[in-house]
C-alpha cells in the first residue's frame, strides 16, 4: 500500500510548510498542546478532503525470483464496493496484461481490496525495476508506484529463506524418474499401430523447466488421437503415464531419444505462494528403437491394398434372386478379423473376374461400418445382361503380421437369375409378321396407264454454285503458322521469367504462427503446442539453428534468441506440468512481440 508519506509528498509543498510552522518549537506547554491539537484536526480535515478512495498497489514476490523462470506479480486495488474495476484496462509499463483475479476482502462497509495476480517471462540474474500498473476504476485511472525487485541465480541460496530450505524428511530425498518404452510391437509393418509409453515418477510437487519427450511428437509416424495422460499415487510417489497410439507409415529403422525432463521443485508458503528450491532435478530415458518392414514381394496378391490382419469375408444378397436387366442389386460384404477397420477399403470389382461388363457398380463408393475389428459394405451394382447367372466371388487379400505371410479369402458365388427387361420381352412378343410381295401392276394400273418410272437423277445435274467455303478452306488458314510460331515464343520468355523470378513463399514459421494465434479450431493447448513449433522454426530460419530439433543448450542466453528460448521453455513448461491453468491471450500477446522484435 501506498504510505501516508508518500500521500504527502504527492500533494504538494502546502501540506509541508503549515507542518512545519506547527512543529517549531513551542514557549509553554499550553501553547505546545494547542498547537499540537490543531494539528492534529488539520491533518484529519486534509486527509479526509484530499485523498481519493481508491488507490492500487503492485510488486513482485519476491521469493519467487528465480533465473529465467516465469516470475508472478501481485496487484491489490483499493475502492469504493459501488465501483467497478475495468479488468481490460490493467497495464504493466506500456504493455497491456490480462491479470487473474484471485479474490476481495471487505476493508469497510463501503470500501473493498481486490487482488489480482499476474506472471510475466523470466529473466537472467539481476536488479530489475517493475513499472507502474494503471487500472481504470469507475471514471478515473490510477497508477501504483514502480518498485525494484531482484532475480536469482540457481546457485544462490539467497533467494530462498532459511526457514523454506528445510524440506520435509517424510517423503525423503527429492525424485524425479523417467522411463521410456514401447507397449506393443517395436517391429512393425505399415498401417500397423503400436503405442509409445512415459512413465514419470516424482515425490515433490514441481514444475518443469525443459522437457524434450519425442513420443509426444512422433514426425515419422502417424498420431493416431492424441496423447492420453493417467495421474495416480503410488506410496509417497506421483506417478504420470503418458501413451500415444502410432500407425507405421514408411519402412524404415527409427530411433526416439534420448528423452529428458527437468525441473524445480518446490513447498508453498501460508499464503500459497510458491517456494523454489534451486538445485534443479533431471531424469533422461534411453533411445528406444521402432523397426518398419517392407511387405515382402514374394507371392504377393493382386488384390493386396495393405490390408492387416487374417481376414474372413461373407457375402449376403439383400435384394431377390430374380431381377430384370437394369435393376439394382444389394449386397452385404462383411469382413471380420482387422486390424484396422476404419482403413479398410471395398477391392476395385472392376478388376475382379466375372464383374467387368457384366455388372455397373454404384458411382459412390460404399463406407465402412461395423464395430470393432469388423468392417461391413453395402454393395450396389446393375446386371447389364440376361447373360449373368451369379454374382463372382470376390477376393479380398490381407497381411498377417503374426506369421507374416499374406492370406487370400474368396467369397462364395451367388446364384442369380436376370431375366430380359420388361420393354424387350414386349417389343419381342407384340412385333407383328409382315409379309412383303411384289405387287401385280398390271392390275394395279389398268390401261391406258402404265406404272411410273423410276426416279433418276444424272450427276451433271447437281449444281455447285451456292457451296460456301471454309475460312480453313482458304489461303487465311496460311496465318495459323505465324500465329503458333508468336505464341511458342511468349511461351518460352514467359518460362524463362518464372524459372529466373520465383514467386515468393511464406516462412514456415509465419504460416505456423497465424495458425497458432488464429486458428479458433484449435483448443488452447494445440496452440500452445504450434507456438512451440512455430519458434523452434524462426530461429532455425534466422540462423540460430542448423538443424531441426536441437536442444535448448544450444541456443545463446542474451538478446532477443535468448527471449525467444526462454518463451520455449515457458511453453513446454505448460504443455506437461501438472498446473496447466494459464490465459492462453497472454501467451499469444507475447509471441507476436517476440515475433515482431525478430
Amino acid at each position: 500500500m501506498v504510505s501516508h508519506a508518500q500521500i504527502f509528498k504527492h500533494k504538494g509543498k502546502k501540506a509541508q510548510n503549515i507542518f512545519k510552522a506547527f512543529c517549531d518549537p513551542c514557549a509553554s506547554v499550553p501553547l505546545c498542546l494547542i498547537k499540537c491539537g490543531a494539528l492534529t484536526l488539520f491533518l484529519c480535515v486534509f486527509v479526509f478532503n484530499n485523498i481519493d478512495a481508491s488507490n492500487i498497489d503492485s510488486g513482485v514476490n519476491q521469493n519467487l525470483g528465480q533465473e529465467n523462470y516465469p516470475v508472478t506479480g501481485t496487484i491489490t486495488v483499493t475502492h469504493a464496493k459501488n465501483e467497478n474495476i475495468d479488468t481490460s484496462s490493467f497495464n504493466l509499463g506500456d504493455n497491456q496484461i490480462a491479470p487473474t483475479f484471485v479474490k476481495d476482502m471487505p476493508l469497510s462497509n463501503d470500501q473493498v481490496i481486490s487482488i489480482y495476480s499476474f506472471t510475466f517471462p523470466g529473466q537472467p540474474p539481476g536488479l530489475y525495476i517493475l513499472p507502474g500498473v494503471t487500472v481504470k476504476v469507475g471514471n478515473k485511472v490510477y497508477q501504483s508506484v514502480p518498485s525494484t525487485y531482484e532475480i536469482m541465480g540457481a546457485g544462490s541460496a539467497a533467494q530462498v529463506t532459511p526457514s523454506t530450505q528445510q524440506i520435509s524428511t517424510k517423503q525423503g530425498s527429492p525424485t524425479l524418474e523417467l522411463e521410456a518404452k514401447v507397449q506393443g510391437p517395436s517391429t512393425l509393418y505399415p498401417g500397423q499401430r503400436s503405442n509409445l509409453f512415459y512413465r514419470i515418477l516424482y515425490n515433490r510437487s514441481i514444475d518443469l523447466s525443459e522437457s524434450n519427450l519425442p513420443f509426444v511428437h512422433p514426425k515419422e509416424f502417424q498420431k493416431i488421437g492424441d496423447a492420453h495422460i493417467k495421474d495416480y499415487q503410488e506410496s509417497v510417489y506421483t506417478v504420470q503415464e503418458i501413451s500415444q497410439e502410432i500407425e507405421a507409415i514408411n519402412p524404415g529403422t527409427f530411433d526416439f531419444g534420448p528423452s529428458s525432463i527437468a525441473g524445480y521443485t518446490y513447498d508453498a508458503d501460508p499464503s500459497g505462494n510458491k517456494i523454489y528450491n534451486p538445485i534443479p532435478l533431471q531424469a533422461v530415458a534411453p533411445v528406444v528403437k521402432l523397426v518398419v518392414h517392407p511387405f515382402p514381394k514374394e507371392n504377393q496378391p493382386f488384390s493386396f491394398d495393405g490390408t492387416l490382419g487374417s481376414l474372413k469375408a461373407e457375402v449376403k444378397m439383400i435384394s431377390p434372386e430374380t431381377i430384370n436387366v437394369g435393376e439394382p442389386i444389394n449386397l452385404t460384404l462383411t469382413i471380420t478379423g482387422l486390424n484396422n477397420p476404419k482403413q479398410m477399403k471395398l477391392p476395385d470389382l472392376s478388376c475382379q473376374p466375372g464383374f467387368s461388363g457384366f455388372f455397373l457398380p454404384n458411382d459412390l463408393p460404399p463406407a465402412p461400418g461395423g464395430k470393432q475389428g469388423v468392417a461391413e459394405f453395402q454393395i450396389k451394382m446393375v446386371p447389364l445382361t440376361d447373360l449373368v447367372k451369379e454374382v463372382p466371388s470376390i477376393e479380398i487379400s490381407s497381411f498377417d503380421t503374426a506369421s507374416a505371410q499374406y492370406k487370400v479369402q474368396r467369397t462364395k458365388s451367388i446364384p442369380l437369375k436376370v431375366n430380359p427387361s420388361e420393354y424387350l420381352a414386349y417389343t419381342q412378343s407384340a412385333k407383328p409378321k409382315v409379309e412383303v410381295s411384289t405387287p401385280d401392276w398390271n392390275k394395279v394400273w389398268s390401261a391406258p396407264f402404265k406404272p411410273p418410272y423410276p426416279l433418276e437423277m444424272d450427276s451433271h445435274f447437281i449444281s455447285t454454285s451456292y457451296k460456301t467455303l471454309s475460312w480453313m478452306e482458304t489461303s487465311f488458314a496460311l496465318l495459323i503458322i505465324p500465329l503458333g510460331i508468336l505464341l511458342l515464343l511468349i511461351l518460352q520468355r514467359l518460362h524463362y521469367y518464372l524459372i529466373t523470378h520465383p514467386l515468393p513463399t511464406r516462412p514456415r514459421s509465419e504460416i505456423l504462427l497465424d495458425k497458432a494465434l488464429h486458428d479458433k479450431g484449435l483448443s488452447p493447448m494445440q496452440s500452445i503446442t504450434i507456438l512451440e513449433q512455430a519458434f523452434w522454426w524462426l530461429i532455425h530460419e534466422k540462423g540460430f539453428l542448423k538443424n531441426m530439433p536441437n536442444e535448448l543448450e544450444a541456443l545463446p542466453t542474451e538478446g532477443w534468441v535468448g527471449k525467444v528460448r526462454n518463451f520455449i521453455l515457458q511453453l513446454q513448461s505448460l504443455q506437461f506440468s501438472r498446473n496447466k491453468q494459464f490465459v492462453l491471450s497472454e501467451v499469444q500477446a507475447q509471441a507476436r512481440s517476440l515475433a515482431g522484435e525478430g
